[in-house]
This record gives C-alpha cells, sequence and structure tokens, in this order.
C-alpha cells in the first residue's frame, strides 16, 4: 500500500511524444521507503554484473555521455548481440527522487558497449532503471545518480531529504 507515481509514455502518429505523470493511492499496509544517501553506479543480478562507467561529475544542464560495461558470468558482452526490445538495443528512464523529472533513453552501442547519452535539467538524486534482452530474458538494473547544478560544481547533497 501507499502513494506511487505512474509515468505513461507514449507517440501518437503524426505528433510528439507526450508524457504523463498520474498519483496513486494503493490501500494496504505502507512498506517503508528507501532512502537514497549516496550514488549507486553498479548492479548486480546472479551472475550478471552492470557498471555505469562515469569517469567525470554529472552536472545538469550539461550533455553527459556514460558508457556502461555488462558483464554475464565474468565476461564482458556484445552489446550489438543483445535481443532488440522494443525497437532498440536497450531503454533506460531516469527519474528525478524529488522533483520527479522524467526523462527516457535510448543507450546507443559504441565499439560493441551501451552508451546512455542524456541532459539532466536540473540537479539532485535521479533513479536510472536500465532495460536490455539477452537470449529472450529482459534484465533491469537500476542505479542512483546525483546530477551537481552546473554552476555550482562543488555542492554537497542534503541526504536526509532524498526518500522515494
Amino acid at each position: 500500500g501507499g502513494k506511487y507515481s505512474l509515468f505513461i509514455e507514449y507517440k501518437p502518429k503524426g505528433n510528439d511524444k507526450i508524457v504523463d505523470h498520474v498519483n496513486l493511492f494503493a490501500e494496504g499496509k505502507e512498506k517503508s521507503r528507501a532512502v537514497f544517501k549516496s550514488e549507486r553506479y553498479s548492479f548486480e543480478d546472479q551472475n550478471l554484473f552492470v557498471t555505469l562507467n562515469s569517469t567525470e561529475d554529472i552536472l545538469s544542464g550539461n550533455e553527459i555521455h556514460i558508457p556502461v560495461s555488462i558483464l554475464k558470468g565474468g565476461k564482458e558482452l556484445n552489446a550489438a548481440n543483445f535481443d532488440n526490445y522494443l525497437g532498440e538495443k536497450a531503454h533506460a528512464v531516469l527519474i528525478g527522487i524529488t522533483n520527479f523529472d522524467f526523462l527516457h533513453v535510448h543507450p546507443m552501442v559504441m565499439n560493441n558497449q551501451l552508451n546512455l547519452h542524456m541532459n539532466i535539467v536540473k540537479s539532485g538524486y535521479y533513479r536510472l532503471w536500465l532495460q536490455f534482452q539477452i537470449d529472450g530474458k529482459l534484465y533491469t538494473a537500476d542505479f542512483v545518480l546525483y546530477a551537481k547544478s552546473l554552476n555550482q560544481p562543488n555542492e554537497k547533497p542534503n541526504h536526509n531529504q532524498h526518500k522515494h
């Protein structure tokens, strides 16, 4: 039970993409909310290990590029060989933890590796979900990013107010 946000993204024929944000309430016992106090750039599920290889601070209002390494059984996978999922090799969704800004990203395959290209408009914490399909199995890896303000790259986040 509890409060939830639902994002619906669609593109009517001949029109621009539309994202609707709907708040929902489900009856029942609420789970305690997760608190995100730091970035998380890696994800592990059974024998799959996914890492965002960000070498620079993520600055809001700035085009960023993040290569993604995906290892299965300790061996790096060739993203060009992934199954197509919803017409692409992968999809990523970024949602602001406090401001609920929504960004859909289509990772590109460059040098056999997935690469995220995005521009986060506002500073703050964001959850990132990356989906890709290998041999018919869909994987969803989740991460926590922090975008610093372009004008104040040395700012320190207030970890006490980031609940989702």
